[in-house]
């Protein structure tokens, strides 16, 4: 008897039952976009399929054109290509947020939607080497400064942001008129008060009593306040993406600092409400990857909930990690414990680098200059001497 060739095909719920939805304004007119989750690659969607349109129609989101070319992809068994973050962890036998996903549909089959993930603005007070204007207020302001001399990740430009008054009200109109099993909010920073408020209304109004909050933040904005409202759903989870330790956290999350983002883990530890979990994400890249033991041993020591993420976008990025030769990568791969980040550094490590040599010096040191920092204070040095800085 033969076997059903259905069994193989690729499902997401992510695709079936997902929304994120990101805003502008267009000559003061709201837009949206609708993708079915924040971890795909948008260099790998054709622009035809990624429009922003005009929120005033109705149903603009639920049946966004992305969404509809998504749906119409996965119909037929096979991974998009935007869908790298899944393949490779996949192919490293790790458990992608797809898989989760599947398995908590299997397990909530009465809900509209699985997760409505909300990007509010770019208001960062962050300016990463490896952001973009788009997701961070402060990168479009040093642009500005720089414009001549942008690297690769801070060239790109971003579109007039939303009102977040709107998207408060958008959210809210949603959660009420579908049972949507997590909300998700990002940003920019979710917690800087231009975000948080519309998003604090919501939950004030108790429209997240009965479902999940997960909100990915950078960690820097942590006090009383926010503690209150995170108890006002059924079930908060915070991301906090903290990216490395340290000298090295001090140069990657700038303009930040380690000892205040440590006294910030130490508060939300110690005053987190019990519906409250929270896990660091550790986004490898060029700078961090020397650092990774180091990483990990801290936060094995500290008792923390912990991922790493070994999916930069773009792919050609000059601060992809797997640009550095290969010993000092063999180096790291001997020195990290966690199996899980094996195998992600084993999948990856003999990707051929996709940019010049001479770009990723020029973007490292950028970086270096405008933060006004020196390389052996902040980068270690094994990288130092690939990159030849003194």
């Amino acid at each position: 008897m033969k076997k059903s060739k259905r069994k193989n095909k690729i499902h997401c719920a992510y695709v079936e039952k997902g929304i994120r939805v990101n805003f502008l304004n267009k000559s003061g007119h709201p837009y949206v976009r609708a993708t079915p989750c924040c971890h795909l690659d948008k260099d790998f969607i054709e622009e035809r399929f990624k429009p922003f349109t005009p929120l005033e129609e109705k149903e603009s989101i639920e049946k966004h054109i992305t969404l509809r070319h998504f749906k119409s992809h996965f119909k037929k068994g096979t991974f998009h290509p935007a869908c790298r973050s899944c393949i490779n962890a996949e192919k490293s036998n790790n458990d992608s947020v797809r898989l989760k996903l599947n398995k908590l549909e299997k397990e909530n089959l009465d809900f509209d939607y699985l997760k409505l993930d909300v990007v509010m603005s770019n208001k960062c007070n962050l300016a990463c080497p490896f952001c973009s204007q788009g997701s961070s207020s402060l990168i479009e302001t040093l642009a500005k400064k720089y414009a001549w001399h942008l690297p690769m990740h801070w060239k790109k430009g971003t579109l007039e942001q939303p009102d977040t008054e709107l998207v408060g009200k958008t959210c809210a109109n949603l959660l009420k008129k579908y049972k949507i099993h997590t909300f998700k909010i990002i940003g920019g920073e979710p917690f800087l008060i231009e975000n948080w408020e519309p998003i604090g209304k919501v939950l004030d109004e108790n429209y997240c009593s009965d479902l999940n909050l997960e909100i990915t933040t950078n960690g820097t904005i942590m006090n009383d306040e926010i503690i209150k409202r995170l108890s006002k759903a059924k079930h908060t989870k915070l991301r906090i993406s903290m990216d490395s330790i340290g000298e090295n956290y001090n140069f990657i999350r700038w303009p930040h600092n380690w000892e205040k983002m440590k006294r910030n883990l130490t508060f939300l530890r110690d005053n987190k409400p019990d519906n409250c979990d929270y896990q660091i994400s550790i986004l490898v890249n060029i700078l961090n990857f020397e650092y990774l033991p180091q990483i990990e041993e801290f936060l094995v020591d500290e008792n923390l909930n912990y991922g790493f993420d070994f999916t930069l976008k773009p792919v050609d990025s000059p601060l992809q990690w797997y640009n550095l030769p290969l010993p000092i990568i063999f180096l790291i791969l001997e020195k990290v414990k966690d199996e899980t980040i094996k195998n992600s550094i084993e999948q990856l490590m003999h990707t051929e680098p996709s940019v010049d040599y001479d770009l990723i010096v020029k973007d490292v040191k950028f970086y270096l200059d405008q933060r006004n920092m020196k390389p052996e204070h902040v980068l270690g040095p094994k990288t130092r001497g690939f990159l030849d800085l003194k």
